[in-house]
C-alpha cells in the first residue's frame, strides 16, 4: 500500500527499492574492496571526498606552537605552558622524544587528590605515560574516529620511531580541516 492519500503515488515502493539498492551497494563495496581512496577518486569535489582527503600531516601543529615541557618541570611551569599554548594539554619530554602527556583533566585530578606539596610536583609526577599516537599519513577522519573511541581531544603525530612530528587537536580536525560531525 502506498503512503499518499490517494494510494496511487509510488511512495512506499520507491522507499523499499532505495533501501534494497543501498544494501546491494554496501555488500558490493565490501566484495570489491572499495576503500576510502577509491571513494575520494569518485567524489573528489564533494564534501565526503574533501573530508577523506585531509592527511594529518596537512593540519597538524608543529614547531613552537606545540606545548612541551621537560619531565623535571614544576607544576607552575606546566600550568604556564598549557595556558600559553591553549590546547588543553602539554607534552612531557623534549623535541626528540615524548615521555607523556598532561591534560587539563590530569591537572584537575591531581589538584583534587594532592592539595599538599603542590609546588614540589613535577611534570613526571602528573603525566600520563605513552600518549595515543598516529602517523602523519593517516586520514583526518581516522584521527577523529580514534579520538572518539578513546574519548580524548588530542593525539601525538609520531614519526614511527621514538620521535614525534607534531600534534593534532580535535579543533584542528573540525575547524582547520573543515570536517563536520554530520559527515562522520
Amino acid at each position: 500500500r502506498e503512503a499518499c492519500n490517494l494510494g496511487l503515488a509510488p511512495t512506499a515502493s520507491t522507499t523499499a527499492q532505495l533501501a534494497v539498492g543501498d544494501a546491494l551497494a554496501v555488500v558490493l563495496s565490501h566484495i570489491k574492496g572499495f576503500d576510502r581512496d577509491a571513494f575520494k577518486l569518485i567524489h573528489p569535489a564533494g564534501e565526503l571526498g574533501k573530508q577523506l582527503m585531509f592527511r594529518i600531516s596537512q593540519i597538524m601543529i608543529t614547531g613552537d606552537r606545540i606545548p612541551i615541557i621537560q619531565p623535571e618541570a614544576l607544576l607552575d611551569e606546566v600550568i604556564v605552558e598549557m595556558t600559553n599554548k591553549s590546547l588543553g594539554f602539554t607534552l612531557v619530554g623534549d623535541t626528540d622524544r615524548v615521555e607523556g602527556i598532561i591534560t587539563d583533566g590530569d591537572l584537575r585530578r591531581v589538584l583534587l587528590k594532592r592539595m599538599d606539596n603542590l609546588k614540589e610536583l613535577t611534570a613526571r609526577d602528573i603525566m600520563s605515560p605513552k600518549p595515543k599516537t598516529i602517523t602523519g599519513d593517516m586520514l583526518a577522519l581516522d584521527a577523529l574516529d580514534m579520538m572518539e573511541k578513546n574519548q580524548i581531544t588530542s593525539l601525538v603525530v609520531s614519526d614511527g620511531a621514538q620521535g614525534f612530528l607534531g600534534v593534532v587537536h580535535l579543533h584542528d580536525l573540525l575547524g582547520r580541516g573543515k570536517l563536520g560531525l554530520r559527515g562522520v
